[in-house]
């Protein structure tokens, strides 16, 4: 196992989001280790972004999330470990609703 710390999340569902209205939150044992602001790619490159090395994948090439598209997070090496418990929130901005939520152990 590398400590890489890259997650891809993908669209399988049938809604087209605006992922500038999008944020994800990443859990490491139940405490928050990194936000990232915007799932746009474009809008990302303009933010702070503590943790976060780079956001790709055809899911922030555009203003839009389409279903079957995917997006690539890498996260600062070493924010997973072996055991850690990684939970992945992906949040609409403008509610505050988390419209997806995933967790798994390292």
């Amino acid at each position: 196992m590398t400590y890489a710390s890259r997650v891809t999340i993908l669209n399988n569902g049938s809604t087209v989001y605006e992922n500038d209205y999008l944020k994800a939150e990443f859990y490491v044992n139940g405490q928050r280790v990194s936000i990232v602001q915007t799932l746009n790619g474009y809008r990302f490159i303009q933010s702070h972004h503590y943790g976060v090395k780079t956001v790709g994948g055809e899911g922030c090439r555009t203003q839009y999330w389409n279903p079957g598209e995917r997006i690539d997070i890498d996260l600062s090496d070493a924010t997973f470990y072996p055991g850690a418990e990684v939970r992945l929130e992906v949040i609409d901005k403008r509610d505050g609703k988390v419209i997806s939520k995933h967790a798994v152990r390292a």
